[in-house]
C-alpha cells in the first residue's frame, strides 16, 4: 500500500503551478455547477489571486493531496475530462485499498521548496492531484481563517484534507476559528455540518435579470453568473 503525499503551499508558492491549479479547481467546482444548473460561470475565471480573493498570498495556503508519482510521464487522460470521469480513471490507476490515508507524507516548511521544484516539472501533475483545500485570513483576523478551493476526486480524500486543514490551522497558524460560505442550493450546509461546522446565517445573492451577473455581493468574487437568485450559508467551526 502506497502513502499519499500532502503538501502545504503558500499561495505565493502555488502561483508557479497556477495554470494546473486553475484547471483542477474548475474541474472540481464544475461537478456541482453542472449537477444543479444554478451557477453559469466557472469557479476560476481570471487568476488564483483574483478568483479566490487572496490579498495576502504569503499568509494564504493551498494544500494538495497527491497520488504517488508513476514511471509514465505521459498524461493519463485528456485535460478536459469532468470530475466524475477523473475519479473513475484514478480508481483504475490506484484501486481502492492501494493508497494509504493513515500514514501520509506531510510536506511543509523547509521540505516544500524541493517538492515544489519536482511538481513544476511533472507533466502528469494535474492527474495526480486527488484533492485540494485552501485557507485565507477571515476578515483580516489573525486567529480566524476561511476555507476555500476545496475539491476531492478520490474516496476518503475530502475527510483527510479536512483533518489536515484543522490540524495545520490550529497548530501552525494558531487559528481558533475556521469559516466557510457555501451555496445553500448545492446542499453543502449539511455536508460541512458533518465536519463540525455550525450554521451562522444565510446571505441573499441577487442577479441582474438582463445579464445574469450576481450584483451587490461582498462574499463572492467578481464575474459570478447564475440562472436565478440564490443563497449563501455562512458556517464556522471552533478549533
Amino acid at each position: 500500500m502506497s502513502s499519499v503525499d500532502v503538501i502545504v503551499l503558500t499561495i505565493t508558492q502555488a502561483l508557479s503551478l497556477e495554470q494546473q491549479l486553475i484547471s483542477i479547481l474548475n474541474r472540481g467546482y464544475n461537478k456541482p455547477r453542472y449537477k444543479y444548473g444554478l451557477i453559469l460561470s466557472p469557479r476560476m475565471k481570471h487568476s488564483l489571486l483574483q478568483d479566490l480573493i487572496i490579498t495576502d498570498p504569503d499568509n494564504s495556503y493551498i494544500t494538495l493531496c497527491l497520488a504517488p508519482k508513476t514511471d509514465d510521464n505521459s498524461p493519463l487522460i485528456s485535460s478536459n475530462i469532468d470530475a466524475s470521469t477523473l475519479t473513475s480513471k484514478l480508481i483504475e490507476q490506484y484501486p481502492i485499498g492501494t493508497l494509504s490515508f493513515e500514514n501520509i507524507n506531510l510536506i511543509n516548511g523547509l521540505q516544500v521548496h524541493d517538492k515544489l521544484e519536482e511538481l513544476k516539472s511533472d507533466n502528469n501533475l494535474e492527474f495526480r492531484v486527488l484533492g485540494t483545500i485552501g485557507l485565507k485570513k477571515y476578515n483580516n483576523k489573525l486567529d480566524e481563517f476561511e476555507v476555500t478551493a476545496f475539491t476531492s476526486f478520490y474516496p476518503k480524500v475530502a475527510k483527510l484534507l479536512m483533518s489536515v486543514t484543522d490540524s495545520f490551522a490550529k497548530n501552525n497558524l494558531k487559528a481558533n476559528y475556521l469559516w466557510v460560505d457555501v451555496i445553500v442550493q448545492h446542499d453543502l450546509v449539511e455536508y460541512y455540518q458533518q465536519y463540525g461546522y455550525v450554521f451562522i446565517k444565510e446571505i441573499e445573492c441577487k442577479i441582474d435579470k438582463n445579464t445574469n451577473h450576481v450584483i451587490g455581493s461582498n462574499e463572492l468574487e467578481t464575474g459570478v453568473m447564475a440562472t436565478n437568485d440564490f443563497k449563501l450559508a455562512l458556517l464556522n467551526k471552533r478549533l
